[in-house]
């Protein structure tokens, strides 16, 4: 699906970062926006995206093995960044709170394929034949959800338990890494494009049954292409009559 729609102050990938690895924070008259990761190469793409919006980016470590990246402003004006931010509901967010802005989910091909890449060089991982991304936010899985089934993707959502009482509920979602050769996922793809496992397939038919008769309604679309989208995200084209009917 692509619904051609660009205007995206944030980059699909700039967003994913955050989403990810990023956090916004407010004080008295300052901003502060950081993003922490040890990936030197994310920590650029950050810097990078960040700048292109007009605002400066600082860099500190408090720890050798861990960068932070932080844009900060001693005044009572926000940053571009900031703004925008404030602007899509994320200012402040904390990580059981962030979600996929809907602007986002009905984005242009390459800003939901390039928030999905995003999502997971920070929070993700590639595992043999699977993909699979980690949140403390349902929401915001489910919109991930949303996002990979507009490219044809089906992704799961799985629950695991806080292990202890300071310890926020895990959700997880996972999707087969045989659909994903449209997505560049850089150094966590340890498998490459050449890997059998883009062959691979998980989805299978176990068994069919039989449900009986039941009313529907039908839908025809007057377009030339008679196509229309459903509400997760799958295309499909008329319900009415066919030439086998």
């Amino acid at each position: 699906i692509d619904w051609n729609k660009s205007d995206h102050k944030i980059s699909g990938l700039l967003m994913g970062l955050f989403l990810g690895d990023g956090c916004s924070q407010a004080g008295n008259n300052s901003h502060r926006d950081s993003f922490i990761n040890n990936s030197k190469e994310l920590r650029s793409l950050f810097v990078e995206g960040v700048e292109k919006l007009g605002d400066k980016v600082s860099f500190y470590s408090s720890n050798p093995t861990q960068g932070y990246i932080t844009k900060k402003t001693r005044s009572k004006h926000p940053t571009n960044f900031a703004k925008e931010l404030k602007r899509l509901g994320l200012y402040e967010k904390k990580s059981w709170e962030k979600f996929i802005p809907s602007s986002y989910i009905t984005a242009n091909y390459q800003t939901r394929k390039e928030l999905i890449e995003g999502l997971v060089l920070t929070d993700g991982c590639v595992s043999g034949h699977k993909v699979e991304i980690y949140s403390n936010s349902r929401k915001m899985l489910e919109g991930i959800s949303t996002v990979l089934m507009s490219f044809g993707i089906v992704g799961k959502i799985y629950e695991r338990k806080p292990r202890g009482e300071n310890h926020r509920t895990q959700y997880i979602i996972n999707f087969p890494y045989s659909k994903c050769s449209i997505f560049n996922f850089r150094f966590k793809d340890k498998n490459g494009p050449n890997s059998r496992a883009y062959k691979f397939s998980s989805l299978r038919v176990k068994s069919v049954t039989k449900v009986g008769k039941k009313s529907v309604r039908c839908i025809t679309v007057d377009h030339p292409s008679h196509l229309f989208i459903l509400g997760n995200g799958l295309v499909t084209a008329n319900s009415g009559k066919t030439h086998t009917a």
